[in-house]
């Protein structure tokens, strides 16, 4: 009965002409694409055989294509957030920092510092 592909991994290397592939590569890649395709982390770490969390998200690069997806879902999520109620404005504006004194909610809000 044959082995693991790990166990032949010079002959499987040979045959795709890829003598420079790793297999500590593919485990980077198949960990990554799993994790862009929703496969949820703590399932990844039992995959990878890691001990923690941080070990395994060690193993996931985000491309190009992930990163800008979720800085356009972070800018419409906050071009749709509403401003504060005002009972939460009051609150905040009691809690807010003397070095922020005079400043107001709208100075802070979801849209950055306008002051």
């Amino acid at each position: 009965m044959p082995g693991p592909i790990c166990t032949h991994w010079d002959e499987v290397v040979s045959s795709l002409s890829h003598e420079k592939l790793r297999r500590h590569s593919l485990r980077h890649t198949g960990l990554t694409w799993m994790a862009d395709a929703g496969v949820p982390l703590h399932v990844l770490r039992l995959m990878a055989g890691r001990g923690s969390l941080l070990t395994t998200q060690r193993y996931l690069h985000p491309d190009l294509q992930a990163i800008v997806a979720a800085g356009r879902s972070l800018s419409a999520h906050l071009a749709g957030a509403a401003e504060p109620s005002d009972p939460l404005a009051a609150t905040l504006r009691a809690l807010w920092k003397p070095d922020n004194a005079g400043a107001t909610i709208r100075d802070h809000g979801p849209q950055g510092n306008r002051s």
